[in-house]
C-alpha cells in the first residue's frame, strides 16, 4: 500500500475533475503515487493508504454518485485516512452564509466517515455546456455571470496541507 492515494471525484462539467487532477498532481509532488479518477471508475479502495472523494455541488447538494462511492465503500474507508472536498459556484462569494451552507452540504460524507480534512472551491460556470434549462437559468435569471472562479492557489495550498495529514 505504501504511499497510494486515491481522489475519487464526482463532475458534471468537469469543473470539479480538474480541481481533482491539480490535487493528485500536488501529491504526486509530495511523493505519493496518486490515482485520480471518477467514482464511477474507482474500484479497490482498500488497495490505497488513504482516499480523498471530491463532488461538485449542485442543487445545493453533492452529487449523489459521490455520497453512494462513500457508502459503498464505508468499511475500507473507515481505517484510512479521508478527505472531501466540494467545488461550486456558491462559493464564488465566500460569505459566512454559502461557507455555512456548502460545509453542511459534506455532512452526508461525513456521517460515513470523519475527515482528517475538508474544502471547499469555487467552481467554473461555462454556460455553452449545460443541459437546456440551466443553460436558460444562468442566460436569463441568474446574476452569476459566466467565468471561472476556482482558485488554483487555493486548491494546491490545501492539497500540500492535506499531503501532511495523510
Amino acid at each position: 500500500m505504501g504511499k497510494r492515494i486515491l481522489v475519487a471525484y464526482a463532475s458534471r462539467y468537469g469543473s470539479t475533475a480538474e480541481i481533482a487532477r491539480v490535487i493528485g498532481e500536488v501529491l504526486r509532488g509530495q511523493g505519493y503515487d496518486v490515482e485520480v479518477v471518477s467514482v464511477k471508475e474507482a474500484r479497490d479502495v482498500g488497495a490505497y493508504r488513504a482516499v480523498i472523494i471530491g463532488s461538485s455541488l449542485r442543487v445545493f447538494h453533492l452529487l449523489p454518485e459521490a455520497i453512494r462511492f462513500a457508502r459503498r465503500h464505508r468499511f475500507a474507508l473507515a481505517g484510512m485516512p479521508t478527505a472531501y472536498f466540494a467545488a461550486g459556484l456558491m462559493m464564488k462569494d465566500a460569505t459566512p452564509e454559502n461557507l455555512r451552507r456548502a460545509e453542511a452540504m459534506l455532512n452526508p460524507l461525513r456521517k460515513i466517515k470523519k475527515p482528517v480534512a475538508t474544502a471547499l472551491f469555487p467552481g467554473r460556470l461555462q454556460i455553452s455546456g449545460l443541459e437546456r434549462p440551466w443553460r436558460f437559468y444562468f442566460r436569463r435569471l441568474s446574476p452569476i455571470p459566466e467565468g471561472d472562479y476556482r482558485d488554483w492557489d487555493a486548491v494546491k495550498e490545501w492539497a500540500v496541507e492535506l499531503a501532511g495529514k495523510l
